[in-house]
């Protein structure tokens, strides 16, 4: 049985949560030490490669409707192209979130991605025509807030450009969210899972092409590593909203935020200044007063 197979006959929707959590907090790590002699642009390309080595024998054989795909995977011409937007707004989210990390403190950059849910609001009330209440403005004012308390310049965070790259993460990340309410259902989750990495992987070989880099066995082992990490949170995140409500499973972002800079402090010694605790604490009040309120 394959990994990504244990991971789905997972039925507990806590474990699967718990699962999900340890992957993306070590993937995170992963980012923070291959940066050191691996360019973020080869990390990513890589990473997706292993993904979909990983996931490739759990899609050639998943029972979509109770019986075994006689002929492995079958995607639709109309799922493929409808997932092309979603993919390049995911590789960008990707990409940038991969880049903010390197480059940048982890919990400076977990915050700034917190704030996607606001975003998917925002983009929500702009392209869907969905109503934000007056609670959820006051969300986001607050979310605001939180962000503007985190980016005090009292602290060195690390480069601009991570910080930019950690907001373009989260707003891109949100686009992509909102998309996937704007097309539709398009096949099944697990489907999607497996084609989204497949369409993203050329697009993340484009920078390549002006500067290829060969990983050497360690750094090869742990983008392998990496993608490992990226199928089993994948499969984890999936199968547990198919077992629980989708707003119970949200609460894994403020999770996401606590447990991964807990662990780049451990690790690497990264400091977390006080005000970039409270104004997580704001992001967070505030994301969820969005989901309380617009669910």
């Amino acid at each position: 049985m394959t990994l990504t197979k244990i991971v789905h006959s997972i039925a507990n929707p806590r474990a699967l949560i718990g699962l999900e959590l340890v992957a993306f907090a070590a993937g995170v790590i992963t980012v923070k030490y291959c940066s050191q002699t691996t360019a973020p642009t080869t990390f990513v390309f890589y990473r997706l490669l292993f993904c979909i080595i990983i996931l490739s024998p759990f899609a050639a054989t998943y029972k979509a409707t109770g019986a075994s795909l006689p002929h492995g995977l079958r995607v639709s011409g109309p799922e493929i192209l409808g997932n092309i937007p979603r993919a390049f707004l995911s590789f960008v989210a990707n990409s940038s979130l991969t880049f903010a990390l390197a480059t940048s403190n982890v919990s400076v950059v977990m915050t700034i991605f917190l704030t996607k849910s606001l975003f998917i609001s925002i983009f929500s009330w702009m392209f869907l025509g969905e109503s934000i209440s007056r609670s959820q403005w006051a969300a986001l004012a607050m979310a605001m807030a939180g962000g503007c308390l985190v980016l005090s310049p009292e602290f060195d965070y690390g480069t601009p450009g991570g910080l930019i790259a950690a907001f373009v993460s989260a707003m891109t990340a949100a686009m992509a969210s909102v998309e996937i309410k704007r097309v539709g259902s398009i096949g099944s989750t697990i489907n999607s899972a497996f084609v989204l990495p497949i369409l993203m992987l050329p697009l993340a070989a484009v920078p390549l092409a002006f500067h290829w880099q060969v990983p050497g066995g360690e750094d090869l082992g742990l983008l392998a590593l990496a993608g490992a990490l990226l199928a089993v949170s994948q499969i984890a995140l999936l199968s547990a909203y198919r077992l629980t409500r989708m707003s119970s499973v949200a609460l894994i972002e403020f999770a996401r935020l606590l447990l991964a800079s807990a662990t780049a402090a451990l690790l690497f010694s990264e400091p977390i200044a006080i005000h970039t605790i409270f104004g997580s604490l704001l992001i967070g009040l505030a994301w969820w007063m969005s989901w309380h309120f617009g669910s």
